[in-house]
């Protein structure tokens, strides 16, 4: 329970995890549940305790319009996430049987939905991790390395830094030159801090994905390329999942697993810290002329 609501990615069941609970569904969704209230965030909670211990009987809508401008954009990308996930890897384990092929309808949309939440960084898998089709690796990828909500629990790179991108990304095919969602408008330097923090870890992926290739090409195991990069980006993003090649890794393999471990979770917390006292530095007396290079 505290590693689940913590995201710490460990459990004492053995190497099987949860598996052996797969078609347990009380457990299953209180083991969810923990994860994703570990993962959204203490002031994110706070809100919405204080939002509804509001004596003024509002309903459940207008207490949703009310919250912060934060609040609404990690619940919002986080259900995004949690359902599109799950939609995703229904698609793509359907009929795969040695994941959720023999699964009936509602344990396959439980098992996608647990494999979906617990990317968020938590660690545990009810089904097999080195049985997921190459399409379902990718994805959860993607998924470890975004992470959980600013303030929480959770590793990765967070998902207002990844929303914040996506926001200007619909800004820019809107014609529009400024960060709008939820009728507010966000400050220009947000998005120059997510861009970096989002740079920065892809780069920190690629380079430990290419260093631990060259390490365990002179491994007697050969392992394939996109299960090294789901050990780096589970490492990264502080998961604790595996494709279960973790033991058989070189000494060299698991050092890198290590820095990873370390730098991914400490990376973004660092980056903003550095960039708050850079950015708000408005002492320049100079500014350099304009000038527009082409793009695309």
């Amino acid at each position: 329970s505290i590693s689940a609501f913590c995201n710490a990615g460990f459990d004492n069941l053995g190497s099987d995890s949860l598996v052996p609970f797969q078609l347990n569904g009380f457990l299953n969704y209180t083991i969810m549940f923990l994860i994703v209230a570990g993962g959204l965030g203490f002031n994110v909670w706070i809100e919405i305790i204080e939002n509804f211990k509001n004596k003024e009987k509002k309903p459940l809508r207008l207490r949703l319009i009310h919250m912060s401008l934060h609040s609404k954009i990690v619940i919002g990308f986080t259900s995004i996430l949690i359902f599109g996930g799950a939609l995703l890897f229904l698609l793509f384990e359907w009929s795969n049987v040695d994941t959720i092929g023999n699964f009936n309808i509602l344990n396959k949309i439980r098992a996608a939905l647990f494999q979906s939440v617990t990317l968020r960084t938590a660690g545990f898998n009810t089904i097999p991790q080195d049985q997921l089709t190459d399409f379902s690796k990718a994805l959860s990828c993607i998924w470890m390395l975004t992470g959980g909500s600013p303030a929480s629990t959770a590793g990765g790179i967070k998902t207002v830094t990844i929303a914040v991108i996506l926001i200007s990304m619909i800004s820019a095919l809107k014609g529009k030159n400024r960060l709008e969602v939820f009728r507010r408008t966000l400050p220009f330097d947000l998005l120059l801090k997510a861009i970096t923090i989002l740079m920065i870890m892809l780069l920190l992926v690629s380079i430990s994905t290419i260093l631990l290739y060259f390490a365990e090409s002179f491994n007697h195991h050969e392992y394939q390329f996109l299960n090294l990069l789901y050990e780096v980006c589970s490492a990264t993003g502080t998961v604790g999942l595996s494709t279960g090649i973790t033991s058989g890794l070189s000494s060299l393999g698991k050092m890198i697993l290590i820095a990873c471990m370390y730098l991914g979770r400490l990376s973004p917390i660092t980056v903003i810290i550095a960039l708050n006292s850079k950015l708000h530095d408005d002492t320049e007396i100079t500014k350099l002329p304009d000038e527009r290079v082409i793009i695309g």
